[in-house]
């Protein structure tokens, strides 16, 4: 781990194309009931001095962590994470409600790809799930591809959520924007077609191939959110997370001129980074 994680230490952002803003640190400290596509024995209760090493080899680019809070250790992990400027999500966990209100009173800020590889609402056994509709302070992540998540359960969250908590995302693995074929993703051997990806061997979906505009367009369609509601949900939430919000995230003078030009039919038409177009349709 500390070896990959000391490349990015090196990495320079690119003039023309998108900013590389910090690592999402999904593990180790997670829960083994709930690995998806992780390899279990390098799962493990939190620790400090492990956190200050990769803070270091990777030259503090982690802006990010997904933890389990059940895990042994965590009450005091996250104000660590805290900080250290880190954003606390919850995710990969087996955690009961009444451990997630713990972690989010420790500062926790918000849940990963919620719904997928976490324990669920159950009217006896109230889970990570629960816990994030008892709270209003948090954000939650959503892959709103239709198939990680069925439409309802989108329409649902979106109506108790509202655009002020939810974060979309696509949990695209390294074969997005590649032709379908195989991939070796997590040391196992998966298939994409399309926007989908499984793994050959057992036929669990192993994130997917589906870009943010997918998003955009699947929630304008699904839910009955506007354009604004859009922009909260994709651009000013994430922003907030990453810890860029003050430059990020919003057109208003003296952000940043990061902007995304679509048609009427949320066709690109333009990407413009930092005022250089580097993008263009035609």
């Amino acid at each position: 781990m500390l070896k990959v994680l000391r490349h990015y230490k090196m990495v320079r952002q690119p003039q023309n194309g998108a900013l590389f803003l910090g690592i999402h640190e999904e593990g180790p400290y997670l829960s083994v009931e709930y690995k998806a596509l992780m390899d279990e024995r390098y799962l493990r209760d939190p620790s400090s001095s492990e956190l200050d090493e990769m803070l270091e080899a990777c030259g503090h680019r982690i802006i990010t962590m997904t933890v389990a809070p059940e895990r042994h250790g965590m009450d005091q992990f996250i104000p660590y994470l805290k900080k250290r400027n880190i954003s606390v999500m919850i995710g990969h966990s087996a955690a009961t409600s009444g451990d997630v209100q713990r972690a989010l009173n420790n500062q926790a800020d918000g849940f990963t790809h919620l719904y997928n590889a976490c324990s669920q609402h159950l009217h006896r056994d109230p889970g990570v799930v629960t816990g994030a509709f008892l709270d209003d302070r948090s954000y939650c992540e959503l892959i709103c591809d239709g198939f990680h998540v069925h439409e309802d359960i989108i329409k649902m969250s979106y109506k108790y959520l509202t655009s002020r908590r939810i974060v979309l995302i696509t949990d695209a693995m390294l074969g997005k924007g590649m032709p379908d074929g195989e991939f070796i993703f997590s040391n196992l051997l998966c298939q994409k077609e399309g926007t989908h990806v499984w793994v050959k061997a057992t036929g669990r979906r192993a994130g997917s191939a589906f870009g943010m505009i997918d998003a955009v367009r699947f929630m304008l369609k699904t839910v009955n959110c506007t354009l604004n509601d859009i922009v909260q949900m994709a651009c000013v939430n994430p922003a907030v997370l990453a810890k860029v919000a003050d430059k990020k995230g919003r057109l208003a003078v003296g952000m940043d001129a990061d902007i995304c030009v679509m048609d009427q039919k949320q066709q690109i038409l333009h990407t413009i980074i930092g005022s250089r177009i580097v993008y263009s349709r035609d």
